[in-house]
C-alpha cells in the first residue's frame, strides 16, 4: 500500500476529515494533518480535486485521497 493511501485511511479512522461546505458545483473539505489543516476542494462539474498542500501532483495527495474515500462512503 502506498504511503499516501495509508495516511488517507488513518485520517479517516482518526476522524480528521470534515466536510465544510457544499455549494453550487463544488464541495469543500478540511483535513487535519500533522503539519496543519488543509483545504480540499472537489469540483462536481469537472470531477476534479484540488488541495492547498505543497505536494507535487504526480498523484493525488493523502488529503485528496482521504476526502475522496470519505465522499464515497456516503
Amino acid at each position: 500500500m502506498k504511503e499516501s493511501t495509508r495516511k488517507a485511511i488513518a485520517y479517516i479512522k482518526e476522524g480528521k476529515v470534515f466536510k465544510l461546505h457544499s455549494g453550487r458545483g463544488y464541495e469543500l473539505y478540511g483535513v487535519e494533518a500533522k503539519t496543519g489543516i488543509y483545504e480540499v476542494r472537489y469540483d462536481t462539474n469537472k470531477d476534479r480535486w484540488s488541495c492547498n498542500c505543497k505536494n507535487i501532483r504526480l498523484s493525488p495527495c493523502a488529503h485528496i485521497q482521504a476526502c475522496s474515500i470519505k465522499r464515497e462512503e456516503k
